[in-house]
């Protein structure tokens, strides 16, 4: 009973919090790249900057899922000791991913739980932002290809007589 009253309840208020942690993770972000690198976009200035904004947000993201990944393959396996380091990028993926839950334990250091737990959630919120930026270079090709006309006149050229 317990585990259909947190199926109703419990796993939206979780989705909902790691969204806005994601969002506060992704704002954060905004703010060190326009105060640590100066990409505000200046009046008069063309879009150009503001792509290459999103060019570094990618960027970042990437690096940060490289970063998240890396210290989760070394780290973990010291609170678990079940496996080395590819077998920690392996379950670092894992949580990142929102896979694993308990599949493998701290069994013999129970005070690294809690840790454990808020690297899960630091995962989750990551893949958060990794998903709401991937919605949006999505949407921005929906609107770019609304506006291409007559598709069907086009003649392609593949380099035979």
């Amino acid at each position: 009973m317990f585990t259909v009253i947190f199926g109703f309840i419990g796993i939206p208020i979780t989705v909902i919090m790691l969204t806005n942690f994601g969002r506060y993770l992704q704002n954060l972000e905004v703010y060190m790249s326009h105060r640590f690198f100066n990409n505000k976009a200046k009046d008069g200035e063309d879009s150009q900057e503001t792509d290459e904004l999103e060019q570094i947000s990618m960027t970042l993201l990437f690096s940060t899922v490289f970063l998240y990944l890396i210290v989760g393959a070394i780290f973990i396996p010291i609170f678990n000791g079940q496996f080395d380091f590819f077998n920690g990028i392996y379950y670092a993926y894992l949580c990142l991913t929102a896979l694993e839950f308990g599949e493998l334990i701290p069994k013999e250091n129970e005070k690294a739980i809690p840790i454990i737990i808020l690297y899960i959630e630091l995962g989750l919120a990551i893949s958060t932002i990794a998903l709401d930026l991937g919605s949006t270079y999505v949407r921005r090709l929906y609107y770019i290809g609304r506006k291409v006309h007559n598709l069907s006149s086009i003649k392609i050229w593949f380099g035979a007589k």
